[in-house]
């Protein structure tokens, strides 16, 4: 049983003339990881791995003292680790403060970037880092997907299976007293 209130524990899946198959900690659906609570943690545990390697990678491209020019490394930090840090997060991010794990997980790999960009000694400052290397914060990043596939979505067709959510009201304007944008998942 998939959900959230689920206490039963799982059972092999016996297929007919096949091996038994043992229960997995998560399933991989449309490249998204999900657990047996419906949660993304594991995906973002996964993703912003990944994400950090690549940094790492860029990290050995510039040093404190020589490297590469800050404004190109900007960009392939950008393109390449901010993006694959964030993949997904149009199913997972809900900006209502409840994904302390995968914010954590986006926000060590985009911190892990901004510092592969900048030659910056070990206890620069984070924000110093974000200012210098171009790069925003998770956050926002994250907020800056949401927006764009709201605007996506209010600009698709009107039988396009989105678009209802796109014109329902959401239950974040309605508890924090202020109008949510109609174009706003």
């Amino acid at each position: 049983m998939v959900g959230r209130g689920s206490h039963i524990p799982p059972e092999n899946l016996t297929l007919p003339g096949h091996l038994p198959l043992p229960p997995r900690p998560c399933a991989r659906w449309l490249r998204l990881w999900i657990d047996h609570r419906l949660k993304f943690d594991r995906h973002c545990e996964r993703w912003a791995a990944k994400a950090r390697m690549v940094a790492g990678t860029l990290l050995r491209l510039n040093k404190t003292l020589y490297g590469a020019p800050p404004g190109a490394l900007s960009a392939v930090a950008r393109a390449c680790v901010t993006q694959v840090a964030l993949y997904g997060s149009e199913a997972w991010f809900r900006d209502e403060g409840r994904q302390p794990v995968a914010l954590r997980h986006a926000e060590s790999a985009t911190a892990a970037a901004a510092r592969a960009v900048v030659p910056h000694w070990r206890r620069s400052p984070q924000a110093a880092l974000y200012r210098e290397s171009g790069l925003w914060p998770a956050v926002i990043e994250l907020r800056r997907k949401r927006d764009k596939l709201g605007l996506r979505v209010a600009q698709a067709d009107k039988q396009h299976p989105l678009r209802p959510l796109a014109e329902a009201p959401h239950e974040l304007g309605k508890r924090s007293g202020r109008p949510v944008p109609r174009t706003s998942l």
